[in-house]
């Protein structure tokens, strides 16, 4: 599987490796909403950091963003989104999200390692 996800107390770590495409971020996506605890959930965090390609489009990563907007809106308290990415990542996604998230004006940030997200977000472990 090319993503890996794990529920912590208050949020949630989705871990990615391999390549990465628009259908499978809305499976890991699906599997989160899914959980009756979600909307409690205080952070997230995508580590793309091992993702050897992506097709994600930037038409998708706008999409995401529309989606995790409505979904930070409607968490208590309101949930923080940080991305992880390697420097070899083609920012094209990446950057369409983080532009379109600070129009919408939810909180994310893009790091470029798993251990700045978590001293952002303040997770421990």
């Amino acid at each position: 599987m090319a993503f890996e996800i794990q529920f912590k107390t208050n949020g949630v770590i989705v871990r990615w490796t391999e390549a990465i495409s628009s259908e499978l971020i809305q499976k890991a996506n699906e599997e989160i909403w899914n959980r009756q605890d979600w909307p409690n959930f205080e952070f997230e965090i995508w580590d793309f950091s091992e993702v050897t390609s992506s097709d994600v489009s930037r038409k998708s990563a706008m999409d995401f963003a529309f989606l995790d907007n409505a979904a930070t809106k409607s968490s208590k308290p309101h949930r923080k989104i940080a991305i992880v990415v390697s420097s070899h990542l083609k920012p094209n996604a990446i950057n369409s999200y983080s532009e379109t998230a600070e129009q919408l004006d939810f909180e994310m940030r893009v790091f470029g390692s798993l251990s700045e997200a978590r001293a952002w977000l303040g997770v421990l472990s």
